[in-house]
């Protein structure tokens, strides 16, 4: 009988298709539902491999365009103006970050990445090219550089460490292991680490939705604790006074070390507390023939503004010419 034929209902069947299908499913039903799901995750790991290629390729290019624009100047302004390689970087950046909607920071800190990686980690660099580490890992393993202050040798090492760390455990983890290492290489450059450290100390304000924003405060770990600390014990016992009427602070506690926090730092309750004061400008054109002939002129604006009460009406004109 042969194996390609038609059936009863002139259907064209092939009984090897038939053959293999059934082998097929034999195969599946003796795989178990562990081994289905390290395919899925082997699948995964290849994707990551390619985007690690993927972006240390990007991260050269983007450094290589950079250091073309620096060397080519004229193609954004002219050669001979002062400081024309700085500002041929410049107009690049900003020209990368119209095109690739990216911020102009986080196309040098990609760009700084792949220099230095090539140039100070090339062991480092080739495991990002062929897939086997981030770019944040290559970061971290470049945050630690300044601690070697410029050994070659030294860095050599860390540089080997690093390549063969990265290929074990976690980003946490290889983090930890170059923190330990460069301890290790360079033992006596803690003070001067923080040192430098402690240089950068700032208070940044990160706007967000709703009116809200972030505080963010670089500072000594030891102070930051004891504020928290401080904020900790008294927001603890803030939670356990019963007021008059029986009932408790209701808040979070969380939210009591946000308002002691804020109360401490805006200086409340104190000869040194911040004053808020709301000053509304109406344009007078904007105001009726009435509301201009209640405008007053005259007082000393740095003292908190027009004091209506004294001062004398003044004309619509005489207002708007002041």
């Amino acid at each position: 009988m042969d194996a390609a034929r038609f059936d009863d209902d002139d259907r064209f069947v092939d009984d090897r298709d038939r053959e293999v299908s059934e082998a097929y499913a034999r195969d599946y039903a003796e795989i178990t539902h562990e081994q289905i799901l390290s395919f899925m995750y082997d699948a995964v790991e290849e994707d990551q491999f390619d985007v690690n290629r993927r972006m240390a390729g990007r991260a050269v290019k983007l450094a290589d365009a950079f250091a073309f624009a620096r060397s080519h100047p004229w193609i954004y302004v002219e050669a001979n103006m002062p400081d024309a390689e700085q500002f041929a970087e410049r107009s690049a950046v900003l020209e990368a970050s119209l095109r690739f909607n990216l911020a102009e920071s986080t196309l040098r800190s990609i760009a700084h990445t792949a220099d230095v990686g090539r140039d100070c980690l090339p062991r480092l660099w080739a495991r990002a090219r062929d897939g086997f580490a981030g770019l944040p890992q290559v970061d971290a393993a470049i945050a630690l550089l300044p601690r070697f202050r410029g050994d070659a040798a030294l860095i050599r090492q860390f540089d080997d460490y690093a390549a063969e760390a990265v290929l074990h455990g976690s980003p946490a983890s290889f983090r930890a292991k170059l923190r330990r290492a460069a301890r290790r290489l360079a033992p006596g450059s803690d003070p001067a680490a923080h040192a430098d450290a402690f240089g950068q100390r700032r208070v940044i304000i990160e706007s967000v939705a709703d009116g809200m924003s972030w505080l963010h405060l670089y500072g000594a770990t030891t102070d930051l604790l004891a504020i928290k600390r401080r904020a900790t014990s008294t927001a603890k016992h803030l939670k356990r006074v019963v007021h008059d009427d029986g009932t408790r602070d209701e808040r979070t506690r969380d939210q009591i070390r946000a308002d002691l926090t804020v109360a401490w730092l805006r200086g409340a309750g104190t000869a040194t507390a911040v004053k808020t004061k709301v000053f509304v400008t109406v344009p007078l054109d904007a105001l009726t023939p009435e509301a201009q002939h209640t405008v007053r002129r005259g007082g000393d604006l740095r003292d908190g503004g027009l004091d209506l009460a004294s001062e004398p009406n003044c004309s619509a004109t005489a207002r708007s010419t002041r």
